[in-house]
C-alpha cells in the first residue's frame, strides 16, 4: 500500500517548516537542473569521516545492487560482531554490509583496531549520542550517494535487527522497473504524536516542532530504499534543518518533497519469534550477541540452509536470475 502525503498537515506553521514545502521542491529541482542554488543551508553540507570502508565503495567499483548501511553506537561493538557472524556474513560482489558510527572516546581505540580489521567501519566526526542521530542518517546517506554510484538499493537497519537477506534479494529481483526507481519501504507510522516530557530522549520543544502530530514516517529500524530516492533525500537535507529524531525527519523531508512511502507488513516494529524471521524482511529484538548464532543456525535450518557458505551460493543463483 503507497501511502502519499499531503504537502500540508495543518495551517501555517504546523508544517514545522524551516521553508516552505514547495521551497524545498524548489531547491532540489535547481541543484538537479543547474547543479547548485544559491539558497542558504541550515545545516551542514559535509559531514567529514574518521574512517571509511575500504574497497566497498570505491567510486567505480561499489555493489551494484544492495548495500546494507547498520546504523550502530559506537559502543555496541558486541553487536556488530554478532551481524558479523550471522546474517551480514556476506561474500557477494553484488551485496555489501557497512556499520555507521559516530565518535566515543574511550573505546575509540577499539573502533581504530575494529575498521582496520574488517575494513567495513563508516565512522563521522561528531560525538555519538542518541541526539546525533540525524547525523549519523545524513552520513550514510552522503557516503552511499558520492561513493557508492552504481548501487541500486540501500537497506538501512539498526544493529539489533536481524534480517532476512534472502527474502529482501528475492523482493528486489521481482520488482518492476517502474517500482524500482520509487522505492521507499518499511513500517510506515501515522498520526505519530511528539514526546513533550523533557525527561524523554525523544523529546522535542514546540520550537523544534510545533505540530501535535507528526507527518507519516518509516520505523527507523529498518528502511529499503532504491538509490534514486536516496539521491532526492541527501540533496534536499542541508535545507531542511535537522531534529534528533532520524526517522521523523525522514518522514518531513518525504513529505515536503512528495515522495510516496510504501507499508510493508514484512517489516515488523516488534519481536519476531527465530521461527518466524523466514517470513520476515527485518525483525527487531535481536541485539543480544550471546544468543545470535543459535538463532542464526536455526533461521538458516528454517530456510533449508547448513551455512553461510550455503546462503551466499544461493545469493548468487537467485541473483543471475534476475535482471537488475
Amino acid at each position: 500500500m503507497f501511502v502519499k502525503q499531503p504537502l500540508i498537515l495543518l495551517p501555517g506553521r504546523c508544517i514545522n517548516s524551516s521553508i516552505e514545502s514547495n521551497y524545498l521542491q524548489g531547491i532540489v529541482h535547481e541543484i538537479y537542473t543547474k547543479g547548485s542554488t544559491t539558497k542558504q543551508q541550515v545545516n551542514p553540507k559535509n559531514i567529514e569521516y574518521i574512517h571509511k570502508p575500504l574497497h566497498v565503495c570505491d567510486m567505480q567499483t561499489g555493489p551494484d545492487y544492495l548495500l546494507v548501511l547498520v546504523k550502530s553506537d559506537a559502543s555496541n561493538i558486541a553487536r556488530r560482531l554478532s551481524v558479523r557472524h550471522t546474517w551480514g556474513n556476506i561474500s557477494h560482489p553484488h551485496i555489501k554490509v557497512i556499520y555507521l558510527l559516530g565518535y566515543v572516546s574511550v573505546v575509540q581505540d577499539l573502533i581504530d583496531q575494529e575498521s582496520f580489521k574488517f575494513k567495513d567501519v563508516l565512522q563521522g566526526d561528531f560525538i555519538d549520542i542518541y541526539n546525533h542521530n540525524t547525523n549519523k542518517t545524513a552520513m550514510a546517506y552522503q557516503y552511499a550517494v558520492e561513493h557508492c554510484i552504481n548501487t541500486q538499493f540501500l537497506f538501512f537497519v539498526d544493529d539489533d535487527v536481524f534480517i532476512n537477506i534472502l527474502k529482501i534479494n528475492e523482493y528486489l529481483g521481482a520488482l518492476t522497473l517502474p517500482f524500482k526507481s520509487k522505492l521507499f519501504n518499511g513500517y510506515i507510522v501515522k498520526k505519530g504524536k511528539p514526546d513533550r516530557d523533557k525527561s524523554s530522549k525523544w523529546y522535542l520543544t514546540r520550537e523544534e516542532y510545533p505540530c501535535d502530530l507528526f507527518p507519516t514516517y518509516p520505523a527507523g529500524g529498518a528502511i529499503l530504499m532504491s538509490m534514486a530516492i536516496a539521491r532526492i533525500l541527501k540533496t534536499a537535507f542541508p535545507y531542511e534543518r535537522y531534529i534528533h529524531i532520524d526517522d521523523v525527519y525522514l518522514g518531513i523531508v518525504a513529505m515536503k518533497l512528495n515522495i510516496q512511502l510504501q507499508n510493508d507488513e514484512r517489516f515488523e516494529l516488534l519481536y519476531t519469534p527465530p521461527m518466524n524471521l523466514k517470513n520476515v524482511f527485518a525483525s527487531h529484538g535481536y541485539g543480544d550477541h550471546k544468543q545470535a548464532l543459535p538463532i542464526w543456525n536455526f533461521f538458516l535450518s528454517t530456510m533449508s540452509l547448513n551455512s553461510s557458505m550455503d546462503l551466499n551460493k544461493h545469493l548468487y543463483k537467485s541473483y543471475k536470475n534476475h535482471d537488475t
